[in-house]
């Protein structure tokens, strides 16, 4: 009499050929290609049951002086990615890395999210069946097409700042309100009366300019222009 095992047949892809390893997904420089809704760490990262819906225990990092792993009843995603060992541990670390590259729009992947969660579910009932985690391996050790965390864009052309300061004040060009005459925090230019010989010098403190006038170095802009005083007067 013949008896038929389970069978796990995955629906037909409409991707596939690449898949990223538990090694990429759990290493810190690559937390930045982990999908939406799924956190890696922090205050709120994802647990293992709340990316599945099943529990698994996995073995963890060892215990001070006793040379031998934890258990963990309730791993995070990035927990799981990196567990240590076989049977269910290694089992997780390739559910992980699979539910990870099917969720990336960067990894063409050949199964969906809803397929692995249901293998996954389905191996911890039958003691973590190997022949599942044996898919995934084979799955998510295609070829990672992902690279270290996606680069910060530059902004727009018109938002890039020159760094050019020509009068040498501390206030760079596109911000100056007086770009060609001293007048912020780092050099200033007298503001005096007209009659004063003073007027219009440099300087970096009040009392270089005289009793009636003063050193403009907070970009003063008395009628409110646009224009600071020492390129009005």
């Amino acid at each position: 009499m013949w008896t038929l095992a389970a069978l796990h047949i995955p629906i037909p892809p409409t991707g596939g050929g690449e898949g990223c390893t538990p090694g990429y997904w759990k290493q810190e420089q690559h937390c930045g290609s982990w999908t939406s809704p799924y956190v890696p760490d922090g205050n709120n990262p994802t647990t293992f049951f709340d990316a599945f819906g099943c529990e698994i225990t996995i073995m963890g990092k060892e215990e001070s002086g006793k040379g031998k792993p934890t258990e963990n009843t309730d791993p995070t995603m990035l927990e799981a990615v990196a567990a240590n060992g076989g049977g269910c541990s290694a089992l997780a670390r390739h559910a992980v890395a699979a539910l990870l590259n099917a969720a990336s729009s960067g990894v063409s992947y050949s199964l969906t999210a809803g397929e692995i969660i249901a293998q996954v579910c389905g191996a911890i009932d039958n003691k973590c069946d190997e022949s599942v985690k044996d898919t995934l391996a084979k799955e998510n050790e295609l070829g990672c097409p992902l690279g270290l965390n996606p680069p910060t864009l530059p902004p727009p052309d018109d938002e890039l700042l020159p760094s050019v300061d020509s009068d040498h004040d501390g206030v760079i060009d596109n911000d100056d309100n007086c770009p060609e005459i001293a007048n912020g925090p780092d050099a200033g230019t007298c503001v005096a009366n007209k009659n004063s010989k003073k007027d219009g010098k440099f300087c970096t403190k009040n009392q270089s300019c005289g009793c009636l006038g003063f050193c403009s170095m907070d970009q003063e802009d008395s009628d409110g222009n646009g224009t600071g005083d020492v390129c009005d007067n």
